[in-house]
């Protein structure tokens, strides 16, 4: 970490460490993640502690990261514009540039509330998360051009039924007009800018009602599986063949705890656990055909489009969930490549830090630096790797051998 700054020092809008040479730097107004590569990294933190001019700083760019003072002042042009409009920098009235200690336009927008739906709902939900009922409504209007979150949503959340009867102790909606969406927490409604953002407000809110007392330190994009008592988080973008290779783990054994939304709280010990969301695997048409012989039904399901995709959403039962409590014993971060042979190889932080910065993860807000230190440290100590696969059985062998024991795997 690069010290402690206070939040009125230049730094202070800022938690940054630095791993293997690359600097992970996060801008605590809007909680993003950037990885800064060793030229970066050093260009960072010298303008955190002195203003200077940038021929200066091309003078000592070219030294050690460009071939000649023309090509670093080119660089540093490039990265300070790049800085600048996300309000990292500000320039002095003697013309130096530093890192700026304001938080602009990089800080969480207030919300806007939004009018309560007027139209009938197209469905009513009753699920169950963390032991409690949770009532979820979706709007869905006939204007132009239509979204298909809704779609997306009654897919994810078929993997959460609960029962009708139960009296829901938090009420959540999810309204959408084809152009504008909005979430509803217990009748008070508020505007998302677009859908996935609508989709993942409506996920936060159903953490936060299943889970009311638990420290939410992070959460990622990523499926979460368990074989034995030891927990695998599989962060992912779309197309790694993440939600293949958790449902043909779930037919083989492994218990299931996530494939697209996974949060981790903060136990009493410092120990960062699993609050499982139990949705649908959505599978996509280029997996039927591996997962046919353990899912002889899954081509009779109906297809669900969402967005420019198509899928169907396999519902794992419930004796299949992950029932107790587990810490990460690693991060595994797939990878479908066709015809490759299966293999299993350890990776660095700052890749580990890379891949979950594409896969997308978020803390709480308002934002603060001792969450983000506590994923820096996570991150740090889990045994990471990358799995590369065409096979599901050779990624399976791989991932349940011996040499992937905690303890090993270090």
């Amino acid at each position: 970490m690069g010290g402690a700054p206070g939040e009125d020092e230049p730094g202070g809008r800022f938690s940054y460490r630095l791993f293997d040479g690359h600097l992970a730097v996060v801008d605590l107004g809007s909680g993003d993640l950037h990885l800064l590569n060793p030229a970066a990294a050093r260009l960072f933190l010298q303008l955190l502690d002195t203003p200077t001019a940038v021929d200066a700083l091309a003078s000592d760019w070219a030294e050690g990261f460009a071939p000649d003072h023309a090509t670093a002042l080119k660089d540093i042009e490039a990265c300070l514009a790049d800085w600048g409009r996300q309000g990292w920098i500000a320039t002095l009235a003697d013309g130096r540039v530093m890192v700026s200690s304001a938080a602009t336009g990089a800080v969480r927008e207030e919300q806007v509330p939004a009018t309560p739906p007027v139209s009938p709902p197209i469905a009513t939900l009753p699920l169950r998360l963390g032991g409690r009922s949770i009532e979820f409504t979706l709007y869905q209007t006939e204007a132009e051009p239509r979204s298909t979150m809704v779609n997306r949503a009654l897919g994810l959340f078929s993997g959460l039924a609960g029962d009708n009867a139960a009296t829901p102790a938090t009420r959540i909606g999810l309204s959408s007009d084809g152009a504008r969406h909005a979430n509803g927490l217990d009748g008070d409604w508020t505007l998302a800018k677009d859908d996935v953002e609508a989709l993942g407000a409506a996920i936060t809110a159903s953490f936060s009602a299943a889970y009311p007392d638990a420290r939410i330190v992070a959460s990622f994009h990523a499926a979460a599986l368990a074989h034995g008592a030891s927990l695998t988080l599989f962060p992912g973008v779309s197309g790694a063949g993440k939600s293949t290779l958790t449902a043909h783990l779930v037919a083989k054994g492994w218990l299931y705890g996530s494939d697209d939304f996974v949060s981790f709280a903060e136990g009493d010990d410092g120990a960062l656990s699993l609050l499982p969301l139990y949705n649908a695997i959505s599978i996509k048409e280029g997996s039927l055909a591996p997962l046919a012989t353990t899912y002889p039904d899954l081509a009779s399901l109906p297809t669900v489009a969402y967005g420019p995709k198509l899928g169907r959403f396999l519902v794992v039962p419930a004796e299949r969930h992950i029932a107790r409590p587990l810490p990460v014993s690693r991060l595994v971060f797939p990878r479908y490549q066709p015809g490759a042979a299966a293999s299993l190889m350890p990776i660095s932080t700052s890749e580990a830090l890379l891949g979950l910065m594409e896969a997308r993860f978020s803390t709480p807000y308002p934002h603060d630096r001792r969450r983000f230190d506590r994923v820096f440290d996570w991150v740090a100590a889990v045994p990471k790797f990358r799995l590369i696969y065409d096979d599901l059985e050779e990624a399976r062998r791989w991932l349940e051998g011996p040499t992937m024991t905690p303890a090993s795997a270090r």
